[in-house]
């Protein structure tokens, strides 16, 4: 140490012991107050990280699904296409995964029973073409048969607190936005 004559040492020292667990002890706050995205929200996805967005979607007309008798699902892709523009991903370069969570009758966020079965038949990571697929065949056959509600859902980043990056994804308005695509059977009881 070198401290001066007539100085006393610094007694403000503190060490910060860094953990698996460090990640996960942060305080963010975003403000938005003046946020471009203010007036076009229905055109648009924000999704960022750390106490940050995440936007809640409902696919209309997935009950009516219910009156079809004998109706299996084979396969149901959701799928979301960075806008590269407005998230300027040469600059700042969108997570690698995001979730799609569904809402329960009690309002909880819960992961579709496809990310159980395996998360990476599940999806949600970033393709080469700045898409995001997510597999959730399991979970729109389950509000088929009437055990899941269609009660909406959220998108967010995986490992928020891991990855800081934000994305900006094209909305349902959007030519190249979200899109649904659903591979299903009739059958003969």
């Amino acid at each position: 140490e070198n401290i001066a004559a007539g100085e006393d040492a610094d007694t403000l020292l503190y060490p910060y012991i860094i953990t698996e667990n460090s990640a996960r002890v942060n305080s963010i706050v975003h403000d938005y107050s003046n946020a471009p995205f203010s007036n076009i929200v229905n055109e648009k996805i924000y999704v960022q990280p750390t106490g940050g967005l995440k936007a809640f979607f409902h696919i209309d007309g997935l009950n009516s699904w219910r009156d079809s008798v004998n109706t299996g699902i084979n396969r149901a892709e959701l799928i979301f296409r960075t806008d590269t523009t407005a998230s300027n991903i040469h600059l700042l370069a969108p997570p690698p995964q995001l979730l799609v969570t569904f809402v329960d009758d009690e309002g909880n966020e819960k992961l579709p029973t496809d990310y159980y079965f395996n998360p990476n038949y599940y999806g949600g990571f970033l393709t080469s073409d700045y898409e995001y697929r997510f597999n959730i065949t399991q979970h729109m056959q389950r509000i088929m048969d009437g055990e899941v509600e269609n009660n909406g859902f959220y998108i967010s980043t995986g490992r928020r607190t891991y990855y800081p990056n934000r994305v900006v994804l094209e909305g349902a308005n959007e030519e190249n936005g979200i899109e649904l695509i659903v591979t299903y059977s009739t059958f003969l009881q």
